[in-house]
């Protein structure tokens, strides 16, 4: 019967069909692997490519010096939410190709950027996206880079990359503070930038880093930078500069009151030092800097940070203190300190919980506090 042939026809065709598809599924799983090591088609080694981020949250109760009172639930007190993918090839040898792509977010609303107001904003991959050759001869990248200056700056401190609550890093590179930071309207990390990286010697390496101006407001840009590791000693030492810029930034409360400062040029160097004790790691930093804006006499910033480390139990102890002592000719001096001291617990290898609190001083401001309260996991 014409009914029965069709249905008996019907399984045949369909387990064909699974058949077909199951057999595509494997080629499609197995494509990547038998590209990778085509000789032809992905070079002569294995490549590796992993998918890293952090993601960092909490409740934030914020009035630093001369500020009103703010209570909310923010994002990255401790480390700035980010996402990204970075990977590597062997090329033969000794030489590897080597990329990293990552962008940073805001966790509390999803938003692009750090922070509110983050002039990184509009860049997918805010964070890096370098790519660059490894091999004896050290390693070379081009792209957006984190400069050595913040790198060395995240290094020394138990509060590494946080723009809330760790006082070096508030006081020399992040925006929105009470009092204008040296390299606050440069940023830590430079877009059209080529860096190299000297193979290590005895513990020491090298970073030069440089931006042509190309015709914008950046300015051209030099980071220099050397570092030392041994055994539990480490330190680092770094300069940088910034000439030919318009780059236009908000005067702090702690400033003089006028107009927004139109950056020219800023120059820095910074040194930093470190020792493990084990029953207490300890930390030192100390940047000296200047400042030329439109219009205005040279401001020069001088910032001073002692830091401390010490384990308990399943977390660390951290505490950190900061510094400025801001100075230009025909204004009154003025100076900035800000103490942070709070517990971080490990919950596993990637899961912190936290608790942190601020104290914070100005010439001429009311004197501010902050307490922040949070969880951060890493992948």
């Amino acid at each position: 019967m014409p009914h029965s042939s069709k249905t008996s026809r019907a399984p045949r065709s369909l387990g064909r069909c699974v058949h077909l598809a199951l057999a595509s599924l494997a080629l499609i799983g197995a494509a990547p692997q038998a590209f990778a090591q085509a000789p032809g088609g992905g070079g002569s080694g294995s490549s590796q490519v992993s998918l890293y981020g952090v993601l960092d949250g909490g409740y934030y109760r914020r009035n630093l010096a001369g500020e009103a009172t703010v209570s909310r639930m923010d994002s990255g007190l401790l480390s700035m939410p980010r996402w990204g993918m970075r990977g590597s090839e062997d090329l033969g040898g000794g030489l590897s190709a080597a990329f990293d792509i990552g962008g940073h977010f805001r966790m509390d609303t999803g938003e692009a950027g750090r922070h509110p107001g983050d002039t990184a904003v509009g860049r997918t991959f805010s964070l890096a996206s370098w790519v660059g050759l490894r091999g004896g001869f050290g390693f070379l990248r081009m792209g957006r880079i984190p400069t050595g200056s913040y790198i060395a700056t995240l290094q020394f401190t138990p509060f590494a990359e946080s723009v809330n609550l760790g006082p070096f890093l508030m006081h020399t590179i992040t925006g929105s503070q009470p009092m204008n930071a040296v390299n606050g309207a440069t940023d830590g990390i430079w877009s059209n930038s080529v860096a190299y990286t000297t193979p290590t010697f005895g513990g020491l390496s090298a970073n030069l880093q440089y931006v042509a101006r190309e015709a914008s407001t950046e300015g051209r840009r030099v980071d220099l930078t050397a570092n030392y590791r041994q055994g539990a000693f480490a330190a680092a030492l770094n300069h940088r500069r910034v000439d030919g810029a318009a780059i236009t930034t908000p005067r702090a409360a702690a400033e003089p009151a006028g107009a927004p400062y139109v950056i020219l040029e800023t120059k820095s160097t910074l040194a930093s030092v470190s020792y493990d004790f084990e029953v207490v790691k300890v930390f030192g930093q100390y940047s000296t800097g200047a400042v030329q804006a439109r219009g205005l006499r040279e401001i020069d910033l001088d910032t001073l940070g002692l830091s401390a480390q010490v384990p308990v139990g399943a977390g660390r102890i951290v505490a950190s203190w900061a510094r400025t002592k801001r100075e230009q000719a025909g204004v009154s001096d003025r100076v900035r300190s800000t103490l942070s001291a709070g517990y971080i617990h490990a919950l596993s290898k990637r899961t912190d919980l936290y608790g942190v609190a601020i104290a914070d001083r100005a010439t001429n401001l009311r004197s501010g506090t902050g307490l922040a309260l949070g969880i951060r996991h890493s992948f």
